[in-house]
């Protein structure tokens, strides 16, 4: 997946959450959510002067969360990421790991380093709970580091592998962090989900012998 198709994939659901769940948690429980990352305010010409340098200061502006959630009481940091390809030759190990970029990751680990609060919030149409949300820690990885390889398609980005089964649901964190009842979130992610089957659904690798595995096959819960 190319950089650009990851970032319009991410774009398609913030627009679900605001549509479906942002908007009215704003009316029912006080609690904001406005944009923040760099895609958001610099201009485009920088964006791309951004993109073709490796210093820690433009990695750290250009993988900075997209988004502001909080209340009077606490401020998080959110990120949003689509992974929507399993890595096939991991077999049944597939549905439950998710791929993001290194340099992104990394950039959670600094600031949560410093005591930044960091929620990364994941929708995965192969895994059993497809839309996720949590504070990054190095529980999650799944091996290290890896580059693509020269056989892959893609943005040809460092990438890592996470443990989406050590990640809370969307519901559940939500529920924890800003005491909003799952009656209230349910709802709202299942609607959310249905129209995510269409416009963010699971894209096999070519090479995969799973591609009869569609989009909600193995949904288990919300």
């Amino acid at each position: 997946m190319t950089f650009y198709e990851r970032t319009q994939k991410s774009k398609i659901l913030i627009e679900l959450l605001n549509n479906y769940f942002w908007e009215d948690a704003k009316k029912n429980f006080n609690l904001i959510h406005e944009p923040y990352g760099y895609e958001n305010f610099v201009a485009k010409n920088i964006q791309e002067l951004l993109k073709n340098s490796d210093s820690s200061t433009a990695k750290y502006i250009r993988f900075s969360p997209d988004y502001i959630i909080g209340n009077q009481g606490k401020i998080i940091l959110a990120d949003y990421k689509a992974t929507t390809t399993p890595r096939y030759t991991t077999k049944s190990l597939q549905w439950n790991i998710g791929q993001i970029e290194a340099d992104a990751w990394e950039n959670y680990e600094k600031l949560t380093s410093i005591g930044v609060d960091i929620a990364l919030l994941i929708y995965c149409p192969y895994h059993p709970r497809p839309l996720l949300c949590d504070t990054p820690n190095n529980s999650w990885l799944w091996g290290t580091r890896s580059k693509v390889k020269n056989t892959q398609s893609g943005s040809y980005t460092d990438y890592v592998n996470l443990d989406l089964t050590k990640l809370k649901t969307f519901v559940a964190f939500m529920e924890e962090v800003w005491n909003i009842p799952p009656n209230f979130s349910k709802p709202k992610v299942a609607s959310i989900l249905e129209e995510a089957k269409n416009l963010l659904p699971t894209t096999h690798d070519s090479k995969s012998n799973y591609k009869q595995c569609e989009t909600g096959f193995n949904w288990e819960q919300i």
